[in-house]
């Protein structure tokens, strides 16, 4: 076994359907990511997320599908790891997982 890796711990996170993922994502107009990046008008399409990252007035947009499939197979929401769920706007999409996976669900 390589030493350097770290053993494959999945961090914790709300158990959470699409549906119920989508209805919290409604809620949500703005985020920030971990470097202060902040993300504004953010809504939800049928099938994308899509908002515009403060800083430089780009549009991002993230598939719904993509992101969900990477709040349950991530082992951890960093960078590297979202990016092979969601190549284009995985920083907020970090973003936005890491606010999923604080969310209680009542």
């Amino acid at each position: 076994m390589d030493r350097r890796r770290k053993p494959a711990i999945r961090e914790p996170r709300p158990e959470i359907t699409l549906e119920e993922m989508r209805a919290i994502l409604e809620n949500i107009t703005e985020i920030e990511s971990a470097t202060g990046i902040r993300y504004v008008k953010l809504h939800v399409t049928a099938k994308m997320i899509i908002g515009i990252r403060e800083s430089s007035g780009k549009e991002f947009t993230i598939n719904l599908n993509d992101l969900y499939r990477a709040y349950q197979e991530c082992l951890q929401f960093t960078s590297p790891e979202v990016k092979k769920y969601i190549f284009m706007g995985h920083s907020p999409a970090v973003a936005l997982l890491r606010m999923l996976q604080k969310h209680e669900t009542y």
